[in-house]
């Protein structure tokens, strides 16, 4: 029937809008479906998955559920978000970025963690190890091609506010959480409360010094809010829950402290230096500041507007 309608499907144009009603009847089935597991694994299966990471099987980073709760809350909004805007999107970048740089990939991830959740909650850690590595795998792929092929800019906060940031804190809570506690647990490295030990400690500051070097370096390299925010709460998760071993104590309070001197310091240099490189006169043969796409698509109208975050807060 599609071959007798006066339309040439196979139009990049056409193709983009078609992938653009897709998500905005996928994504929302597959969040909706992330979100009523695991609140149906977490408050109405026996054991809950609180009671499962808690008491059955602790480990030396267990977090405080309460606080993970806190942070799955606002991923799921900023998530809901994510689909208002797949519906409001009315700027063409935003649409591409929408199609090619979360897209289906977006979709797929729901879903795994939709799985992982139910592998917790029956115990299967090994499953669930698999599908936690598969999804962190999907998201730093997603990530990537938005940092590269569809960075966000000041001229549209937005699809930072509602695309790149849930996409970010996505990925940080699986890669510095879920994935290591899984490990741990798959390799038999936890107890069973109420016996209290504090085994396995240097994996634990392992698995927390990597989480936070990583987002010492992206700190001070990018200057991104989201993913330093996101980690030290991470670790206040973490730390949030007693007993913990010294080292992981230590290093929760240690890249506590760090992570935000980082930001600022990094901050505060780029403003005083980029200050300075904007307004000093450009000598023959040194390059110009490189525009936005929109301005080399030769879109007249954006041209001079859009400044690469990357250059300023938001990393």
């Amino acid at each position: 029937m599609a071959e007798n309608l006066p339309i040439d499907f196979s139009h990049p144009s056409v193709k983009e809008y078609v992938a653009l009603i897709r998500l905005q009847v996928l994504t929302p089935l597959s969040i909706l479906v992330h979100v009523a597991t695991i609140l149906t694994t977490q408050f109405i299966v026996n054991p809950t998955l609180s009671k499962i990471l808690k008491e059955y099987h602790h480990t030396s980073i267990t977090p405080s559920t309460s606080l993970v709760g806190i942070f799955m809350v606002l991923l799921w909004g900023l998530q809901i978000g994510y689909c208002f805007l797949l519906v409001i999107a009315w700027s063409d970048d935003t649409k591409k970025a929408l199609v090619h740089g979360t897209g289906m990939s977006f979709v797929f991830a729901n879903w795994i963690m939709a799985a992982y959740a139910i592998a917790l909650s029956t115990q299967s850690f090994i499953p669930a190890t698999v599908l936690i590595a598969i999804l962190v795998i999907v998201l730093i792929f997603v990530n990537l091609r938005l940092l590269i092929y569809y960075p966000a800019y000041w001229t549209r906060p937005l699809d930072y506010l509602l695309l790149h940031a849930p996409a970010r804190l996505f990925l940080l809570v699986t890669a510095s959480l879920f994935l290591p506690l899984t490990v741990f647990i798959a390799n038999k490295h936890d107890w069973t409360l109420p016996r209290h030990d504090l085994d396995y400690a240097w994996e634990g500051f392992a698995a927390v010094a990597t989480s936070g070097v990583l987002a010492t370096i992206i700190a001070a390299w990018r200057r991104d809010l989201v993913w330093s925010a996101g980690t030290m709460w991470i670790l206040w998760c973490i730390g949030g829950l007693k007993p913990k071993s010294t080292p992981v104590m230590i290093g929760v309070i240690v890249f506590t402290i760090v992570i935000p001197l980082t930001f600022m310091a990094s901050l505060i240099l780029h403003m005083i230096y980029g200050g300075r490189d904007e307004g000093r006169v450009r000598l023959d043969g040194e390059e110009t500041m490189r525009t936005p796409p929109a301005a080399n698509r030769g879109t007249s109208n954006n041209q001079g507007g859009n400044h690469e975050v990357q250059s300023d807060v938001w990393g």
